[in-house]
């Protein structure tokens, strides 16, 4: 049975930026699942390979694989698919460490690329437009260097992203009015933000 959201659902919001992270690509047969989105009892979780979105399943929507059919201003509409058919979802919980480096800060997406930009980190700028948006709220940046993955959490959405290491990496250092810190809250990460084991779907 389908499922729609609309607009008033209190997941609404959180689930386009969920389905932002669908892999657009055609792919061969082993892959095919990265253009379907999982849903597990506690998590509903999209990913294209470069980057990985998730949030808590809550209230619980029926656990599955689906294909997303329409995602508008008004409502989002997904039809269950068989796992035989589009295959089965990678672990996605393989890349959803959280690091001991935390930065709370804005949504405003020049002063994050700047953070990470003095922390020697590149990645997609469209990844970080597709989460930001127009929100206002603060967010967490969680990273270590260039080489591993960022993570950011804004409210109960959680998003993974790649790297991208620019040619110039290595030839070309930050200079010096590059390097400079800006100021920012840096905190303590007391939290447990790593999901528990896989679940049967």
């Amino acid at each position: 049975m389908s499922i729609t959201i609309s607009k008033n659902d209190q997941r609404f919001t959180s689930l386009k930026i969920i389905l932002k992270a669908l892999s657009k690509k055609d792919h061969t047969s082993t892959l095919k699942t990265l253009k379907h989105l999982l849903i597990e009892p506690n998590y509903i979780v999209a990913t294209d390979g470069r980057r990985l979105h998730y949030m808590p399943n809550l209230p619980m929507l029926t656990p599955g694989t689906y294909a997303l059919i329409k995602a508008n201003a008004t409502e989002i509409i997904l039809n269950p698919v068989s796992p035989a058919e589009v295959g089965k979802y990678p672990d996605w919980r393989l890349v959803t460490g959280i690091s001991t480096n935390t930065i709370e800060t804005t949504t405003d997406i020049n002063i994050l690329l700047y953070i990470l930009g003095n922390l020697g980190i590149c990645v997609d700028h469209k990844h970080l437009r597709d989460i930001l948006g127009n929100r206002t709220e603060t967010i967490k940046l969680y990273c270590t260097d260039g080489q591993q993955p960022i993570t950011l959490k804004i409210n109960d959405i959680t998003c993974v992203i790649m790297n991208v290491i620019p040619p110039n990496y290595i030839t070309k250092p930050a200079t010096a009015d590059e390097q400079t810190v800006l100021k920012v809250n840096v905190i303590p990460n007391g939290e447990n933000n790593e999901p528990s084991k896989p679940e049967s779907v």
